[in-house]
């Protein structure tokens, strides 16, 4: 037999941990903590633990503080937190302090849960932690080479839409040159939490280059329309166009298989080669 994945799930409510293991124990090994300290203890007797869930708010360690600690036991381990509410700064520095590899606010939605820990466990079975952009904590190009390779063997077999976008921050090396490479990556790691909060449970958001942020779509799709409008909009932009005012964001899309049958075809659309994230 298989052995399943191993998910650690830390939440001080009994019911949040009961939901979880319900939803996810059928698929995965589950182990429970109520809290950051005795979760650690978890992570010192249980090896290869895949995926770690945690609450942030929580009595004691908070959710990032836990991760922070727990990197350190299993750094390969790969890290979602799932809160009630997430201010942008404090949002800004979990990222950059524990590597999250995604946020889901509460209450979550069951089949997102499934789809997103499904992914997660992917990417720890590729080589979990290492495989995630040190800044955005976003998968990095190596997986999201990986991801559009299996979705578009996917489309080809199911018939089913597939589109794939990239969003490239235009001018970005001129403008950490002008502001200073901390503030330059404070707007890159702003601009993957939008695009976070855009996404669907069955897509896929990564970095295709340190400037390219690339969003693979699955399923049903909706037309990107006028994304690149909205993006322009987005409060951190609109302050780093008066430092720069060449800096922004375009979207260009690719569809499969209108626009090509192969992942280099549809990159190649986008102007992205397989050597992208050497940009």
């Amino acid at each position: 037999m298989i052995p399943r994945p191993i998910i650690l799930v830390v939440d001080d409510e009994p019911d949040n941990l009961d939901l979880i293991e319900r939803v996810l124990g059928f698929d995965y090994e589950i182990h429970r903590a109520p809290n950051g300290e005795e979760a650690l203890r978890v992570l010192r007797q249980v090896p290869d633990v895949a995926v770690i869930i945690t609450d942030q708010k929580m009595p004691g360690l908070t959710g990032t503080e836990f991760l922070k600690k727990a990197s350190v036991h299993q750094p390969e381990a790969v890290q979602m937190i799932v809160t009630g509410f997430v201010g942008t700064q404090e949002l800004i520095e979990a990222i950059n302090s524990t590597n999250v590899y995604r946020f889901m606010a509460k209450p979550w939605d069951v089949d997102e849960m499934i789809a997103v820990v499904q992914r997660a466990a992917r990417l720890a079975a590729a080589g979990g932690g290492e495989l995630i952009d040190e800044l955005t904590g976003l998968p990095s190009w190596s997986l999201m080479r990986r991801e559009l390779e299996r979705e578009v063997a996917r489309a080809a077999h199911t018939k089913l839409p597939l589109s794939l976008v990239a969003v490239r921050v235009e001018a970005y090396p001129e403008y950490a040159q002008v502001v200073g490479v901390g503030i330059a990556e404070r707007l890159l790691v702003a601009l993957g939490d939008e695009l976070r909060r855009r996404i669907r449970s069955m897509d896929a958001l990564g970095m295709a280059g340190r400037d390219v942020f690339l969003w693979l779509r699955s399923g049903p799709i909706e037309p990107v329309g006028s994304l690149e409008q909205q993006l322009g909009q987005v409060s951190v932009l609109v302050e780093a166009r008066g430092d720069y005012p060449e800096i922004r964001a375009t979207v260009k899309e690719a569809h499969f298989p209108a626009d090509g049958e192969t992942p280099a075809d549809l990159l190649s659309k986008l102007g992205l080669g397989r050597d992208a994230a050497r940009r």
